[in-house]
């Protein structure tokens, strides 16, 4: 349902205002996104210029570490697409 897709936080919604370590959040399978394993936390958090221990991420932080994350993971999609 629609309505229902609207209601939905977004990914930087479920990033800011944790008590939870960042690095922690993104490890969490069922918390923000799945998929995210350690050297891709990692990445994505180095990229973003934030601590993994960070319990607090600002709407701008939380942004710009989706849109780290969107480019690791396209980047590692299109690495593995590249070897077949």
């Amino acid at each position: 349902n629609c309505d229902d897709c609207e209601k939905q936080p977004t990914i930087a919604e479920k990033l800011t205002d944790q008590r939870k370590g960042i690095k922690a959040l993104l490890l969490d399978q069922r918390g923000v996104v799945s998929g995210v394993g350690n050297w891709v936390a990692d990445e994505i958090l180095y990229r973003s210029g934030i601590h993994p221990d960070q319990t607090f991420l600002t709407t701008t932080e939380a942004n710009r570490l989706f849109q780290e994350m969107n480019y690791v993971l396209c980047t590692a999609v299109d690495c593995l697409n590249a070897r077949k």
